[in-house]
């Protein structure tokens, strides 16, 4: 709730410093209520998960997406759908699973007893269709500033939250007063903004799968942050996983740049052979005028 109603805030002051309409572009409104929809439901299924079920298990589900999103985007998007695709998401998802190591493959990792864990799953499956939607209608928003995007997104966290929270009973007022807290939670407010301003931006101008592969990397990072931070043990599966998922990023980047290079070194040849067709048929007009003029000449006399 503090999440979004910091994004509420400042996405809404950007909208209005400038100028641009609350309701986004007219013919893309239903897919902005749509957006806003899968990504609350999203939201609440996957932090509600992490609560029921061990967090390799849930990590593990919630980040299987990029496929997902490769499928959605075949069929909803029109998006190429090559082996470089498909390969990537396939190795994200082992490379995550690598790192968190689920209880069901890598067996039990703690003696905590989890008694909700096929509902935990369920919503992690919830919440992994329902991220995949998301992407894919964030992509279709192109022509929508991004601030109205995350308002609205914001929006519908702070109503269907607040209606949970009062539902379940499970609101808990914090001390303003405590600076640590405090401090925290702005910190998570400011980097969800640019978390999901930058998420928008970056599907306006880049396809649904590369952004699904390349927002799994933030659990690398998490984990290097638990070494780091939290002086975390390193296993095998931790950096096997960490190179998976960096690998599949760093694949699909070259890979795209190797086609635009493809591109434009075809496009070269192709304008190359135009000029040089264009100016040998030149040369024959040329070299044909004058014979004629003579021959004009010839028969003139």
């Amino acid at each position: 709730m503090f999440r979004a109603l910091f994004q509420f805030t400042v996405c809404g002051l950007v909208v209005i410093f400038k100028r641009d309409s609350f309701w986004g572009v007219s013919n893309t409104r239903w897919i902005l209520v749509c957006r806003a929809f899968t990504g609350t439901l999203s939201m609440c299924c996957v932090f509600t998960a992490f609560n029921m079920i061990p967090i390799g298990d849930a990590t593990t589900i919630y980040f299987s997406s990029p496929v997902l999103v490769t499928v959605f985007a075949y069929f909803l998007l029109d998006e190429p759908f090559r082996f470089i695709q498909f390969a990537t998401c396939v190795l994200t998802v082992v490379g995550v699973g690598f790192i968190s190591k689920p209880e069901f493959l890598f067996g039990k990792q703690t003696d905590i007893h989890y008694p909700y864990m096929l509902f935990g799953q369920t919503l992690a499956i919830v919440a992994a269709i329902t991220s995949s939607i998301t992407l894919i209608n964030l992509r279709r928003l192109k022509t929508t500033p991004a601030a109205v995007v995350v308002f609205w997104f914001a929006a519908s966290i702070v109503f269907f939250g607040g209606i949970a929270l009062f539902l379940l009973g499970t609101y808990k007022p914090f001390d303003l007063t405590d600076l640590l807290c405090t401090g925290l939670l702005c910190t998570i407010g400011l980097m969800s903004v640019l978390e999901q301003y930058f998420l928008t931006l970056a599907l306006q101008h880049e396809d649904a799968t590369t952004i699904s592969v390349t927002r799994s990397f933030n659990i690398v990072l998490a984990f290097l942050w638990e070494v780091v931070i939290f002086d975390e043990i390193v296993t095998w599966t931790s950096i096997v996983g960490a190179v998976l998922v960096s690998a599949c990023i760093l694949l699909l980047s070259f890979s795209k740049t190797w086609l635009k290079m493809a591109k434009v070194v075809a496009g070269a040849f192709t304008r190359k052979s135009i000029d040089l067709e264009k100016s040998s048929s030149e040369i024959v007009i040329r070299k044909s005028a004058p014979i004629k003029s003579i021959v004009h000449v010839d028969m003139q006399k």
